[in-house]
């Protein structure tokens, strides 16, 4: 069971002996519920209203719910259950109500006011001068009756499904982890992104692809009432030595990300001419391998140069301080540690202005260092 109103404890108040009145305010459900009941906060001073009442309202002003209340409250929260409970999708937007007279609970200031679990948010406060008709008049206070409820429709609450996957060489082995009130009846259907689907698959599944390339793993997650929730990650598949990393793999993907750079042209290994600006995706010095030959401990250096044009020529340095910048849509490190990379972790840790000489040319350039792991 779960509350609506998770802010301060109302105060009471006296408007005086006379009209009877409706106090309330608006709430909208931020996912499925089910209302099993109401509570009202009374204070220490008594007054009697015979045949109290709380509703609840639909926008257009017809009761979807009412809920007997005791003639006479007492002092702080008394719930009161409802005959049937009221089942509300998400999304849903309702006004509650109760009837009352010159004692009551309010809580000045308290909107937008959303419940611990996040499944409730008050909106506004409301009264009507007459009881028993809609709080049509907005107010800024929250008056003393609050929703009790049951997250989820019928008394089933949609499962929540993480993914997370591991890949050696082709093979993945993709691990789903679900929280339900009944985890054991959760069935899963997975997509490995290359045509291949499991319709009934277990909450760990394994599959070898035929070739290389990044593909989608995607799980569904359906409970026993037949409520989803789905998960997907990225994959890279790459034939080889099972557990290390392959160099064109990585290369070609340093140099694909590269490319989402506007107008710059991209080159792996040695181009035999270059067209400013351009970067070059060069070899590395060397591998340094996990002695234990399991995959996630290999590490190289990658240098990316980045050349903007011949030496002496206007524009060069602002030219090669926008590529060179720690965050923008043209910045080197921000562009390459964005990307995803299943399996690796690619980190820029540096860049050093040089020369570079390519076919009797000079260019000014940016040398970044890239570090890879995996």
């Amino acid at each position: 069971m779960a509350v609506g109103w998770a802010g301060a404890t109302p105060v009471q108040q006296d408007d005086g002996a006379g009209t009877f009145y409706e106090l309330g305010q608006s709430f909208t459900v931020n996912g499925d519920v089910t209302i099993t009941g109401v509570r009202v906060w009374h204070g220490a001073s008594t007054n009697t209203v015979v045949d109290r009442s709380a509703r609840i309202w639909t926008p257009a002003g017809a009761v979807a719910a009412e809920i007997d209340l005791t003639d006479t409250l007492p002092p702080g929260w008394t719930t009161f259950s409802l005959d049937t409970p009221l089942e509300l999708p998400s999304g849903t937007s309702r006004v509650l109500s109760f009837s009352t007279r010159q004692f009551y609970g309010a809580v000045t200031g308290g909107y937008p006011a959303t419940s611990a679990d996040g499944l409730v948010t008050y909106t506004a406060g409301g009264f009507n001068n007459a009881a028993g008709l809609k709080p049509d008049n907005p107010t800024a206070a929250f008056y003393g009756v609050d929703l009790v409820y049951d997250a989820g429709i019928g008394g089933n609450v949609a499962p929540a499904v993480t993914l997370a996957a591991t890949v050696a060489g082709r093979t993945v082995t993709a691990t789903a982890s679900v929280t339900d009130e009944n985890p054991g009846t959760v069935s899963y259907r997975w997509e490995f992104g290359d045509g291949t689907t499991v319709t009934d698959g277990a909450a760990v599944e394994q599959h070898t692809y035929a070739a290389d390339g990044i593909y989608a793993v995607l799980v569904v997650a359906t409970d026993a009432g037949g409520l989803q929730d789905s998960a997907a990650v990225p994959v890279l598949a790459a034939a080889g030595t099972p557990g290390g990393m392959d160099l064109e793999v990585v290369l070609r993907a340093l140099a694909d990300r590269l490319d989402t750079i506007p107008r710059l042209q991209v080159h792996v290994g040695a181009p035999l001419r270059i067209r400013p600006p351009a970067a070059v995706v060069a070899f590395p010095e060397g591998i340094t391998f996990d002695r234990t030959y399991g995959r996630g401990s290999d590490s190289m250096v990658v240098p990316v140069v980045l050349v903007v044009s011949k030496l002496n020529q206007d524009g060069t340095v602002a030219a090669l301080s926008e590529y060179a910048s720690g965050s923008g849509d043209r910045a080197v490190k921000s562009v390459l540690e964005s990307g995803v990379y299943p399996g690796l972790t690619v980190t820029v840790t540096d860049a050093q202005f040089d020369v570079y000489a390519m076919a009797g040319d000079e260019y000014m350039a940016a040398v970044f260092n890239v570090s890879v792991m995996g």
